[in-house]
């Protein structure tokens, strides 16, 4: 029995370049869609997140039978932003109460201040912006209903955010741009509950 010689044969070089041509051009294509994917999931993230520390504020003022609050943070969490100066969360936000006694309702959290406690701090999410309808701590009461962060009686209005990709079609800016990925208005009624609505895609995601 004669045994011969099977010749193997490869990819040529012209076949090999038009693999990697169609290679490029379907990975080009599907990149926005990824990147798109990437922001929606850092949006949720970010939606969830808030909703979440917005329910345990409420929560823990039930429970503890006094006010609890929420405000947008400084970078490292020392301190709430002012409310004159920011309203922004992108530094994240910080749930606290203070020691029955040691301070007024509505009295911005300081960490070391007599009688602070912090309850819950939250770092921010990264490529997301959070804009407040104000920069104002949310204030709940012992019914967990949503209060007026001020000492007076009078209660603004419910308070509200905008939870956007800051990854903009043109240029990566927030305002009133276009992003590709969409959205999230949160929205706090004045019961203390939590809503979703849910900014589609293309639509301007800026106050």
């Amino acid at each position: 029995m004669t045994c011969r010689d099977i010749p193997q044969r490869g990819f040529t070089l012209v076949e090999m370049l038009v693999t990697l041509t169609v290679l490029a051009i379907l990975g080009a294509a599907g990149l926005p869609t990824f990147r798109d994917l990437i922001r929606r999931n850092h949006v949720s993230s970010a939606s969830i997140a808030l909703a979440a520390d917005l329910a345990y504020a409420r929560t823990e003022a039930i429970t503890r039978g006094t006010f609890v609050s929420i405000c947008p943070s400084v970078a490292g969490g020392t301190s709430c932003m002012s409310p004159d100066l920011n309203s922004s969360y992108a530094s994240g936000w910080l749930v606290y109460t203070y020691t029955p006694g040691t301070a007024v309702p509505g009295t911005a959290f300081a960490r070391g201040a007599a009688g602070s406690i912090l309850l819950r701090q939250n770092a921010g999410s990264q490529g997301v912006s959070i804009q407040a309808a104000d920069g104002k701590a949310i204030r709940f009461d012992q019914q967990g209903q949503f209060n007026s962060s001020g000492t007076g009686t009078t209660v603004r209005n419910p308070p509200s955010f905008l939870i956007c990709s800051t990854g903009g079609v043109a240029d990566g800016s927030v305002g009133t741009s276009t992003v590709r990925a969409p959205g999230t208005f949160l929205a706090l009624d004045a019961s203390g509950n939590v809503s979703h609505t849910s900014i589609a895609s293309g639509e301007s995601c800026g106050a």
